[in-house]
């Protein structure tokens, strides 16, 4: 006991901020003030510059090759021009991605336009131009059509662009589903959540037009954006510019279309529907395998079936008599079963005979023929005092809750066929000029209705994102951005299934709005101001039962915090779902949804860039951001008055961030240099002795209680100590070596910080002890670290095929896991204490779509290996839970997949029609055969099977006038592969082979969903 508490009292010194020295801070003070003064020239300003492009180039004499000086290069159709200089040499930044007319002009020359330039964000797109002398009578421009580069010398480190036309033609209409097509990426089977070459999923950042769209409570993606609304999605996997902090394993920067000079639109509607795996229904049956892997029906209630029982089936009666056996006696012992409700059966077989009472009189009805009193086996009475009444197809619990058998009938229709609605996803999108081309507009909307696989798992919701671009001067931009992304999930039942009113319903809703001002002071200078907020809420109860237990407050029929667990039982308004089925303690049968809870995050954000082409060779960048996360949770699970969890936190943290970056770029040699700093300041108090965390009340030695803000009231931390700010300096260098114009090296190293999620800093704030089990937040953790290094080579074969490799490492630590307090009140929180290590290899071919060729496509391979001393931020609690002896090796992670193939082909066919294919090969995923042992486990030593899928799209287009129709059939596991999910419990899967619950049942969620097939039209204009 003295050794782990002096281990604890050890622990908060990892979790403390290491002051750096005086002199230390001098320097990266007047560091970081330099950049400040040069960023004040300019004012304050923000916003990623990796959500612009540059266009640059050399303008010569074709006859000569001699530089032309003071030619004019310009963006046909926009106010965007450059003038070369002495060398030929023109330069225009803070250019929208996407498709251009670049044209260079001269007097005495005839004019050249090269036309579809692609710009590409954060990336040079180089244009030289080759001008003509003309004769007085030669006033004809020359056009040429751009050919887009396939090795892009100006990139040092693993990304890729993905393009809207890529995007259109892929079978995904999710950014996760298309991420899941990119090399280096590992999707979780249980859960789908991405991992990026052997991070964590939260280690991800994503960015819509420079905002970023983090949940800051659980990081992950937090709103949904329609594919349709995306001009390009840059995949950023091998390490990234001084200009993206706050992640360590990748960038996914999406990048919303603008509009143009001439309208345009889309209307897309799809509809399909799920097909079966193998022709098995839904459900399969529960299964167990000691009884030759032979169905069960499940028995809610002593002698209430679900399911008509089989032969072989033993009821519940304390016997190993079976329903066969009783079904051959004869007379009184003879079993007897009766359908009372569809699919519902009884078992009356033991039921006392009573007398038919006739309602009128109230008295015994006899038999007229007889004379005879009428005896028959109902209502029944079971020995703990529960009540069958088979005529109004009710069950009386012994506490008085009733519960109406007719509800289970449509659950037993569902286990034997569909009954599910299509899915249904109608999209619209327009965008053109408002005001003479000055003001431009791009919208895109979209509503869909998801059925899921499993019953009850619908879901619907609809996304609108739009963007103004007003030019107020042909050097003064203003752009407002908009995301609105609203949801409903119904959730798929799992022990709750035969409870269809007590299911929980989550409501998701997501905003982003960015407004940008930005200003070129010349063609190579710039600057932006940006102001951005993301907002996200999540909500999840059993309708009409939501209640807050801080402030007292429910709705009707709900849960009444001023009454005691079990007077709201006796007042009916809560039940908790502890009436478990007579054979089978894996479903609930009866009772509330015991577990409540709302959220909310709103991210504002400031920040600026300030941009200059100082020389043909230099681009400096310099960017100062501030942001505000207001993160607000509060919910509750109630296992009774003895066992209720509350949690509740209200914080705003703040950070600061500041970067400057040199974009070097030579004949020989491309050079991203740069640097990051990073302050961040939590919120919060913590006890300072983690061992005596609260206030006792000195007459009986309880928590002692704070009601000045809730009437409930909230314990009192002893001795609070606020969380020290945390300073975070971040080099990173990347450099590309081109060795021709068709091979280039390149090699990435930095250093990536990222603040742990808000349910790790303050999970349980308030420090409420009613629960069984306690787990505490920290709000003094270290940011999370991670050191990363790449190399690899890119190599054009023929004017459509390309091929790289690229080899990686990663050393990560700081990462969360959990140390268990134990005094009276034990609990555990929240530590920097994990490492991991990721080593691998990418190899992608790619052969791109030419005029050549009705053939293109990609297939790359990824070899990574994620070790670490855990996957689980409840390894250190688990460890004590489990009395097994501490992790002190590395073992592969939850995410560990060795070998990731990917493949997508585009096959376009004669009579515009084409053929689009997605495919993906991954090893299997480790488990621990036998977690829960008091012996050391072998952790993550075995592996699920290997999973496989293929999705394909078949489209046909036709022409009518200036539209063009297209008509499509959107198929996903076109093969209805089943791959294997989840194998439930690894004891008996490992025994019997199947995935398996501990108590012998399978569940649909084992599997992967079927094939699903959408057919649809569109219509462009």
């Amino acid at each position: 006991m003295l050794n782990d508490l002096a281990r604890l009292q050890h622990v908060p010194e990892k979790t403390r901020s290491r002051p750096l020295k005086v002199d230390n801070i001098f320097k990266i003070s007047l560091f970081f003030l330099s950049i400040v003064t040069c960023l004040a020239v300019v004012g304050t300003y923000s916003t990623d510059a990796s959500t612009i492009g540059k266009i640059s180039g050399i303008v010569t004499d074709e006859a000569t090759n001699q530089p032309i000086t003071n030619a004019k290069v310009s963006i046909v159709g926009t106010n965007t021009t450059a003038t070369t200089n002495d060398s030929g040499y023109y330069v225009m930044t803070n250019i929208d991605p996407g498709g251009y007319d670049v044209q260079a002009e001269l007097a005495g020359y005839r004019s050249k336009t090269v036309q579809a330039t692609t710009v590409l964000a954060g990336l040079t797109t180089t244009i030289n131009f080759a001008l003509e002398v003309a004769d007085v009578a030669e006033l004809e421009g020359v056009t040429v059509i751009a050919t887009k580069p396939l090795i892009k010398k100006d990139v040092t480190q693993t990304t890729r662009i993905i393009e809207a036309d890529e995007i259109a033609s892929m079978p995904r209409d999710t950014v996760n589903g298309i991420l899941q097509t990119q090399a280096g990426v590992a999707a979780l089977n249980s859960s789908g959540s991405l991992h990026i070459r052997g991070g964590r999923s939260m280690e991800i950042k994503y960015l819509i037009d420079g905002i970023p769209v983090n949940d800051p409570i659980g990081r992950g993606l937090g709103l949904q954006i329609s594919t349709n609304a995306l001009e390009q999605m840059e995949v950023i996997t091998g390490g990234f510019n001084a200009e993206h902090g706050d992640a360590q394993s990748g960038v996914i920067n999406l990048i919303t279309k603008a509009g143009t000079n001439k309208f345009s639109g889309r209307i897309r509607y799809r509809v399909g529907q799920w097909a079966q795996h193998h022709g098995d229904p839904i459900y399969g049956s529960w299964l167990d395998p000691d009884n030759g892997f032979r169905p069960v029906a499940l028995e809610p209630f002593r002698g209430i079936f679900i399911g008509k029982p089989h032969d072989y089936q033993t009821p519940y009666r304390g016997n190993p008599i079976t329903i066969s056996e009783l079904a051959s006696r004869e007379g009184d012992d003879k079993v007897v079963f009766t359908e009372i409700a569809p699919g519902v059966y009884a078992d009356r077989t033991d039921n006392p005979l009573q007398p038919v009472i006739d309602p009128e009189t109230g008295e015994d009805k006899v038999d007229p023929e007889t004379g005879e009193v009428i005896m028959t086996r109902q209502p029944y009475m079971d020995t703990d005092g529960t009540v069958i009444d088979y005529e109004k197809k009710q069950v009386t619990l012994i506490d008085g809750y009733v519960v109406d058998l007719e509800q289970y009938s449509g659950l037993f229709n569902d286990t034997k066929k569909y009954g599910l609605s299509p899915s249904h996803i109608g999209e619209f999108a327009l965008s053109g000029p408002i005001l003479d081309n000055r003001l431009t507009f791009s919208f895109a909307s979209q509503l869909r209705r998801d059925e899921g696989y499993y019953p009850n798992s619908n879901s619907g919701g609809h996304t609108l994102q739009g963007k103004l671009k007003f030019e107020v001067t042909p050097q003064l931009k203003l752009t407002a951005s908009g995301l609105y992304d609203i949801r409903e999930f119904n959730n798929y039942g799992g022990s709750l299934r035969f409870v269809p009113n007590a299911i929980e319903v989550d409501n998701r809703d997501g905003r982003s709005l960015s407004v940008q001002l930005s200003h070129n002071i010349n063609s190579g200078t710039f600057y932006a101001l940006t102001f951005g907020q993301f907002y996200r809420s999540y909500d999840s109860h059993q309708p009409g039962r939501a209640w807050d237990p801080l402030n007292k407050t429910f709705e009707e029929n709900a849960y009444n915090p001023e009454l005691s667990f079990e007077q709201n039982q006796e007042e009916g308004r809560i039940r908790n779902p502890a009436q478990q089925a007579y054979n089978d303690t894996t479903y609930d049968v009866a009772g509330d949804n015991n577990f409540w809870t709302t959220r909310n995050s709103t991210t504002s954000i400031f920040k600026g860039v300030f941009a200059s082409q100082v020389t043909e060779n230099h681009q400096i960048q310099t960017g100062i951001e501030f942001s505000t996360n207001h993160l607000y949770n509060l919910g509750t699970t109630n296992y009774g008055s003895s066992n209720l969890y509350v949690e509740y936190y209200d914080v705003t943290p703040t950070s600061i961030s500041l970067y400057a970056q040199d974009k070097m770029e030579y004949e020989g040699m491309i050079v991203n240099a740069g640097i990051r700093y990073d302050v961040y300041n939590p919120d919060g108090v913590s006890p300072e002795d983690p061992t005596d965390p609260l206030v006792l009340n000195e007459e009986d030695g309880t928590i002692k209680l704070d009601k000045s803000e809730f009437p409930v009231g909230v314990p009192i931390i002893k001795d609070p100590v606020e969380p020290t700010t945390k300073h975070m300096v971040a080099p990173r260098l990347g450099i590309s070596f081109p060795i021709t114009d068709r091979a280039k090296l390149h090699f990435t190293y930095g250093h990536y910080y990222q603040i742990p999620r808000g349910d790790d800093l303050y999970e349980n704030l308030n420090f409420d002890m009613r629960g069984a089990i306690r787990r505490k937040g920290n709000p003094d953790l270290e940011p999370e670290r991670t050191i990363a290094y790449e190399v690899g080579i890119a190599q054009q074969f023929t004017d459509d095929l390309t091929f790289d490799i690229t080899g990686f490492t990663k050393d990560i630590d700081n990462l969360v896991n959990s140390v268990y307090v134990e005094i009276s009140n034990d609990y555990s929180y929240f530590i920097n204490d994990i490492y991991g290590r990721v080593q691998g290899f990418e190899l992608t071919i790619r052969k791109w779509r030419t005029g050549n060729s009705p053939v293109s496509g990609m297939l790359s391979y990824t070899y990574s290996v994620a070790k670490g001393k855990g996957s689980s931020r409840n390894l250190g609690y688990l460890t004590y839970y489990r009395q097994q002896p501490e992790v002190t090796e590395s073992h592969p992670l939850s995410w560990d997949q060795r070998h990731i193939v990917s493949a997508f082909l585009d096959i376009q066919l004669p009579f515009a029609s084409a053929v689009n294919f997605v495919g993906r090969y991954a090893s299997g995923l480790p488990y621990t055969p036998n977690p829960r042992a008091p012996i050391k486990p072998s952790i993550n030593s075995k592996r699920y099977p290997a999973t496989y899928n293929v999705d394909a799209l078949v489209s046909k287009r036709s022409r009518i006038g200036a539209m063009t129709y297209t008509f499509f059939a959107d198929i996903r596991n076109i093969f209805n592969t089943k791959n294997l999910y989840n194998i439930l419990d690894a004891v008996t899967y490992d025994r019997y082979g199947i995935p398996l619950t501990a108590q012998k049942h399978s569940s649909p969620i084992s599997w992967s969903s079927p094939r699903l097939v959408m057919v649809g039209v569109s219509l462009d204009f």
